[in-house]
């Protein structure tokens, strides 16, 4: 089964982009660290900082009306639990309330219920639920290191835990996740994760289409099948 293949395609792309970061930006063990000083955690040349100062919450509204009726529309239950992938999603002509509008390569984040777990980094341009984070770095070549820390176990349960108690649906809290502490490392060594994690973002987000062709033929095709108008 050519989805199956390319979703585990996808699977193992993303748990060795998140090998190099755990190596590099957590356990320390970056290219070249054995020369490097690290003081109280912190390596020489890397900054200790919150998240918010990496990226932008994006809140633009919009109607549905006023974008292309087949512009893809996310919703929280389009979003995958503990994956990037977004590989599924409807359209701006299915719905009607005032949405958001983001970009490709903005990261969404499912508010409600954060321990759910819904990060994506968007492969296209559309419109998402009102009760979707959107961060868009504020550096492009940010976008890969914020992607993977923002889907981070630790990010999601920072998310989770600060969260308005009681609620029904309880609601993450943007404010307070932006001051969730990172570490920002050098620019050579940025550059050199950029080198390994943004081709194979790229990868993920050719799958996503890939899939998403197959999905459309076989819709196509399948009731022909069962009509008898194509014969097997």
């Amino acid at each position: 089964d050519l989805l199956a293949n390319n979703t585990h395609r996808m699977e193992l792309l993303e748990e060795s982009m998140r090998m190099f970061y755990r190596e590099w930006f957590v356990n320390l063990r970056f290219p070249g660290y054995e020369r490097v000083k690290i003081t109280d955690g912190i390596p020489d040349g890397w900054k200790k900082i919150e998240i918010g100062d990496l990226v932008d919450e994006v809140r633009k509204s919009i109607h549905p009306e006023d974008v292309k009726p087949h512009t893809p529309y996310v919703g929280l239950g389009h979003i995958p639990r503990k994956s990037i992938a977004l590989t599924d999603w409807g359209c701006a002509k299915d719905v009607s309330s005032n949405k958001y509008s983001f970009e490709h390569k903005d990261i969404l984040f499912g508010k409600i219920r954060a321990y759910f777990h819904k990060v994506v980094f968007a492969p296209f341009f559309g419109i998402c639920s009102s009760d979707t984070i959107i961060y868009r770095p504020k550096q492009e070549d940010w976008f890969s290191l914020v992607l993977v820390m923002a889907s981070s176990e630790h990010f999601v349960a920072f998310a989770s835990k600060t969260a308005k108690e009681g609620a029904k649906m309880p609601r993450a809290n943007p404010k307070v996740m932006k001051q969730y502490p990172v570490l920002l490392p050098s620019k050579y060594l940025l550059d050199e994760f950029n080198k390994i994690a943004v081709p194979i973002v790229d990868q993920i987000e050719n799958l996503i289409v890939s899939n998403q062709k197959l999905i459309e033929a076989r819709n196509m095709l399948l009731p022909r099948l069962i009509n008898g108008s194509i014969p097997v």
